[in-house]
């Protein structure tokens, strides 16, 4: 196993929730706004020591995003 994916990379995350939406204030300025929640997902691996022994690492992951908008047509 890749124990440094396991601990430095963990993007392991398999379901999302998100909702956003948008406002028109007139022709040429809107604004926009988006949430995201990646909900929590665990990982484990069975390591190899240098000793020859074994030992089990795990991680987790989740993420939350916000995301606001304004936009000008011209």
């Amino acid at each position: 196993e890749n124990t440094m994916n396991l601990l430095g990379f963990p993007a392991i995350v398999e379901s999302h929730i998100g909702a956003g939406g948008s406002y028109r204030f007139n022709e040429t300025v809107s604004f926009d706004l988006a949430y995201v929640h990646a909900i929590e997902a665990k990982q484990s691996a069975r390591v190899m020591n240098p000793d020859t022994t074994t030992r089990i690492i795990e991680t987790k992951h989740s993420q939350s995003s916000l995301s606001l908008q304004l936009n000008f047509l011209f």
